[in-house]
């Protein structure tokens, strides 16, 4: 099993909505980022996916998504048939876990994420836009990818096949999704944030770290997460095993 099923929630977007987005992501620099950069990126990176936002998404993609993909799953509802209850108690004990999972592979992807960012600007325009994050307007953006970000085309692909790597097309898909959702967020007041960003000089280059960035997202999801797995595996017999001795009794 990857990390697909496992960490779902790596969302915000670094891009603003109003940037234009390629259809593809680019390849990689090979080209070590300035030390400089790669701090700033850090710092930002850090604005983004804050451990309390990741935390708090993990939290409602295990009670609106994973938890209802669970009960939708066959072999769950065959085990719930014969022990009603199982599937509440699976999740109420796979929370905590995924919590502990995404505090635990937080820094790692914030690494990768700021290697990114610091390969495509430079450390005084990486400042400048975590600055405009830091803003109410930059703010509402992130909290509106994050608290609409759902996963529902890449759980559906973990859920009919969890060997198979999460696609590039499934993180897309639930990303446009969040997108709108954030967009729809945006008033009047926002406006002359959004044009001083939009008249940056890096705004370019900005504009198209969307599709690396969910490139990133991908890979990252696919690699192998043995422990994290193993531990789930762990969860799903001791749960069994309690409903099986309470049904003996």
């Amino acid at each position: 099993m990857r990390r697909t099923i496992l960490f779902l929630l790596l969302g915000s977007v670094v891009v603003p909505t109003a940037a234009p987005a390629a259809d593809n992501p680019s390849a990689p620099s090979a080209a070590k980022p300035d030390p400089a950069a790669k701090a700033a990126a850090l710092k930002l990176a850090n604005i983004l996916y804050s451990e309390e936002s990741q935390v708090r998404m993990a939290e409602r993609m295990v009670d609106q998504e994973i938890g209802p993909a669970f009960r939708s799953n066959q072999s769950f509802m065959d085990l719930e048939a014969e022990y009603p209850g199982f599937i509440d108690a699976l999740v109420q004990e796979f929370k905590p876990s995924l919590i502990r999972f995404t505090r635990r592979e937080l820094p790692g992807y914030h690494d990768r994420v700021a290697e990114l960012i610091a390969s495509r600007l430079t450390a005084a325009e990486i400042e400048d836009l975590a600055s405009f994050y830091k803003t109410p307007t930059g703010q509402k953006l992130v909290h509106g990818v994050q608290d609409n970000l759902a996963s529902s085309s890449i759980l559906k692909e973990a859920m009919d096949d969890p060997d198979k790597p999460a696609s590039y097309g499934a993180i897309v898909s639930d990303h446009k999704a969040a997108t709108e959702a954030a967009t729809k967020l945006i008033d009047k007041a926002d406006e002359p944030g959004l044009i001083a960003l939009s008249q940056k000089p890096y705004f370019t280059r900005l504009a198209v770290l969307g599709p690396d960035m969910r490139k990133l997202e991908q890979d990252f999801m696919n690699e192998p997460a043995p422990e994290f797995e193993a531990e789930v595996e762990a969860i799903v017999k001791a749960t069994l095993a309690r409903f099986e001795g309470a049904k003996k009794r």
